[in-house]
C-alpha cells in the first residue's frame, strides 16, 4: 500500500512536470513569434530608413544645384575695407571694376551689399561683397578680367574676385587644398595663404560646417549612417541564416 501511494504521488508529479513543460513550450512558441515579428518589424525599418536617407541624399543634391544655379551671376570680393563703398555699393563696385580692372561697356549690376557677418575667429577682417549682375556673361567677364590682372590693390590693401560658391563647394575646395598642402609638405613645400586671402576653413566654420581638424569627431550624420550600417549588416546575416 505504501509503495502504491508512493506511485501516486510520482504520477502526481510527473503530471505536473508536463504541464509545467506545455505552459513553457507555449510560452516559448509565443516568444519565438514575438521574435519573429519584430524582426520583421526591424527589416521593414530598416528599408524605409534606407530609403529616407537615398531620399535625403537625393533632395540634397537637388537644394545644391539649385543653390548653385542661383549663384550662377553672383561673384564675391574679398579684403575691401569695410569703410570702402560710401552710400551705394552698387556705385562703388561699377567705379572699382572699371578703375581697378579696366572694363568697359556697360555692367548691369543687379545688387550689390556686404556678407551679414565675419568669418568666425576673424572680427578683424572686412566681410565679403556679394555682387549679383543681371546676366552670367557679365560675371564672367568681370571674373576673367580680375583673374587676368591678378594683383589687385585698394588702398594698399589686395583684393580677390571669386565666385559665390555653395557651402558644398567651399567644402570640397577645402579637402583639396588640404591634400594640395599635404603632399607639397612631402617634397618641402609649405603652402600658405596669403595675409589677405580668404580663409576658406574659417568660411566653413561660419557657415557651421566642422574641417579637417575636426574631422575626428563624429557627426550626427556619421552616427546615423554607422547605425544604418549596422542595420544592414544584421539584416544580411538574418538572411543568410534563413537560406
Amino acid at each position: 500500500m505504501e509503495t502504491a501511494g508512493n506511485f501516486g504521488v510520482l504520477k502526481e508529479e510527473i503530471n505536473d512536470l508536463r504541464e509545467g513543460f506545455v505552459e513553457l513550450k507555449i510560452r516559448a512558441d509565443a516568444a519565438e513569434l514575438r521574435i519573429a515579428e519584430n524582426e520583421d518589424r526591424e527589416i521593414g525599418m530598416t528599408k524605409v530608413l534606407l530609403h529616407s536617407l537615398r531620399m535625403q541624399k537625393q533632395l540634397e543634391n537637388k537644394c545644391e544645384e539649385l543653390e548653385g544655379r542661383k549663384r550662377q551671376n553672383n561673384l564675391r570680393i574679398y579684403s575691401v575695407p569695410e569703410k570702402c563703398g560710401g552710400n551705394s555699393m552698387m556705385d562703388f563696385v561699377e567705379n572699382l571694376t572699371r578703375e581697378k580692372l579696366d572694363v568697359s561697356g556697360e555692367i548691369p549690376i543687379e545688387r550689390a551689399h556686404r556678407a551679414t557677418g565675419h568669418l568666425t575667429g576673424h572680427s578683424d577682417r572686412p566681410r565679403s561683397i556679394i555682387v549679383r549682375f543681371q546676366n552670367y556673361n557679365v560675371r564672367q567677364r568681370i571674373l576673367q578680367a580680375a583673374w587676368a590682372k591678378k594683383d589687385i590693390r585698394l588702398k594698399d590693401c589686395r583684393i580677390f574676385f571669386d565666385e559665390d560658391f555653395t557651402t558644398q563647394v567651399f567644402k570640397e575646395r577645402a579637402k583639396i587644398q588640404t591634400n594640395a598642402a599635404q603632399g607639397l609638405l612631402e617634397y618641402g613645400v609649405n603652402m600658405e595663404s596669403p595675409a589677405g586671402e580668404p580663409d576658406l576653413e574659417s568660411t566653413l566654420q561660419a557657415s557651421g560646417w566642422q574641417t579637417h581638424r575636426s574631422r575626428n569627431r563624429r557627426t550626427p550624420g556619421c552616427e546615423l549612417m554607422s547605425d544604418v550600417k549596422t542595420l544592414t549588416d544584421s539584416l544580411d546575416r538574418h538572411e543568410r541564416a534563413k537560406e
